[in-house]
């Protein structure tokens, strides 16, 4: 463990003063509406892009194969 204003003191803000700590805790996870105003950011971004990670998962073994098939060949042309 570090000295009281190591890294420590963002996970455990009771170690040292609250104006002495490298990050404020109270100011972001430990405060609600900072953390429902990320929660509402978050969302715009999941919303934005719902469409490009979800859909239906084949079942068939066979559609899997060639679903991973298919994008192995797709990342193969991208990393040439």
């Amino acid at each position: 463990m570090q000295g009281k204003e190591g890294k420590f003191s963002t996970v455990f803000p009771a170690l040292v003063e609250r104006d002495q700590a490298e990050k404020n805790y109270s100011a972001t996870i430990g405060c609600d509406p900072w953390v429902l105003k990320i929660r509402k950011m978050l969302g715009v971004l999941l919303e934005g892009i719902s469409n490009e990670f979800s859909g239906e998962v084949a079942m068939d073994l066979m559609d899997l194969i060639d679903s991973e098939r298919a994008f192995a060949e797709f990342a193969a042309k991208c990393l040439k």
